[in-house]
């Protein structure tokens, strides 16, 4: 079952989903489901599977830096965290 809704958007926004929904030769209702879909599951309120325990704990330890401008970690932890996590899962 399909439900009818209305959405306000900011110029920007619209101008955006128009131009996107004409790059993939669809409606810009299409674009907004597939967006929301991604976001909040496939279809049928389906949630988006929840990472694994291992997947969560695999930052466990990545503060550990070996750049000396970041030591002492426990002083810059901030600094340090942001670096291990980007340099984790970049996809680049």
């Amino acid at each position: 079952m399909v439900r009818r809704t209305q959405i306000q958007l900011d110029e920007a926004t619209w101008t955006a989903l128009r131009r996107a929904a004409y790059e993939r030769g669809t409606s810009m209702s299409s674009v907004v489901r597939e967006t929301l879909a991604g976001t909040f599951g496939a279809s049928a309120g389906k949630r988006k599977k929840k990472p694994s325990s291992a997947r969560l704990l695999s930052i466990v330890g990545i503060g550990k830096s070996a750049d000396d401008d970041l030591k002492p970690v426990s002083v810059n932890h901030d600094d340090a965290f942001v670096e291990a996590v980007l340099s984790r899962f970049s996809t680049s």
